[in-house]
């Protein structure tokens, strides 16, 4: 689930510039309205808000998130309903953006992105996938330069992406993709974004392709001029994965490694947790603390580094 909620007034959601969208194991619904306005708790001493929204989905369920404040533009939210499953993610203020986004010149520029979830995608089986890449929007409507690679389960491919989209004139960030193809495999990824008017905030991405199915979400960054050389991949870093996996079971890891800004990854380590679900449930897990963490890796002017 993606969208805008307006809190117009203090414990309020206006119906007015809030939007949402889902995709519902494959059943999508676009731009649903809020049929009365929602409810935002005051927050408790933790910075914990209670969030009530009810949209015009077609089963027309309200739903209920809880979120907790990180800071005057972040909100982490999860769902406590499961009227949709057990969604969680991040609400990001717009600020003084609010109610500017009304032509297309208000998405522009070059933007790396990343999604993660399930899709059909030349097959019947419901498969872990995810995608990373970049792409340019021209401001006018046109999404060139770009490219995907896209990991189904262990099934790869990575190739040029182009489309266009259009940002809707209610003003509210709500951005629609369409035509867009792979230069080489075909149709390609159907999105909805959000806007937040901060560079350095994302805009978040929620895939509606109905066919093949494929339900992934994720951002999309401001990406920093260019060329890229090694030099700008210099540093220790950070890192976390998660892998879903088609039994049901799950497996993560956080962790951190140096760059050497040459094309060496200097010894790291990761911390690892594995679990095989059955019949739903996790029996029991397997932490493997300490793992060494070592690779090299190779440039590409457009910020396209493998390793």
């Amino acid at each position: 689930v993606g969208g805008i909620l307006n809190v117009g007034s203090p414990g309020t959601i206006s119906v007015s510039g809030s939007v949402m969208d889902t995709n519902d194991n494959g059943t999508v619904t676009r731009a649903a309205v809020l049929t009365q306005p929602g409810s935002v708790a005051a927050p408790e001493q933790f910075g914990k808000v209670v969030i009530n929204v009810s949209p015009a989905f077609p089963s027309n369920p309200a739903l209920t998130f809880i979120g907790f404040i990180v800071d005057d533009t972040h909100v982490k939210l999860i769902e406590r309903d499961r009227i949709l499953g057990i969604t969680s993610g991040t609400a990001f203020a717009q600020g003084s953006a609010t109610g500017t986004f009304t032509t297309n010149n208000k998405f522009a520029g070059t933007f790396v992105y990343s999604t993660a979830g399930y899709s059909t995608v030349g097959t019947n089986t419901l498969l872990p996938t995810v995608y990373a890449g970049l792409f340019t929007a021209d401001g006018s409507g046109d999404i060139t330069n770009g490219y995907t690679d896209l990991n189904q389960f262990g099934t790869l491919i990575d190739d040029t992406l182009t489309g266009q989209y259009a940002v809707d004139s209610s003003g509210t960030g709500r951005v629609t993709t369409s035509e867009m193809f792979y230069g080489s495999n075909g149709e390609g990824p159907e999105w909805v974004l959000y806007l937040t008017g901060d560079s350095k905030v994302p805009a978040l991405i929620l895939q509606v392709n109905a066919s093949p199915f494929t339900e992934t979400v994720g951002a999309a960054y401001t990406q920093a001029a260019g060329p890229f050389t090694a030099s700008s991949f210099n540093g220790p870093y950070a890192l976390n994965f998660t892998a879903f996996l088609p039994s049901g079971g799950e497996d993560d890891s956080t962790g951190q490694i140096t760059a050497d800004g040459v094309g060496t990854l200097s010894p790291g380590t990761v911390d690892f947790n594995a679990c095989n679900f059955s019949n739903g449930l996790c029996p029991s897990f397997t932490p493997t603390p300490g793992i060494s963490l070592t690779g090299t890796f190779t440039v590409n002017a457009d910020g396209r580094f493998t390793g």
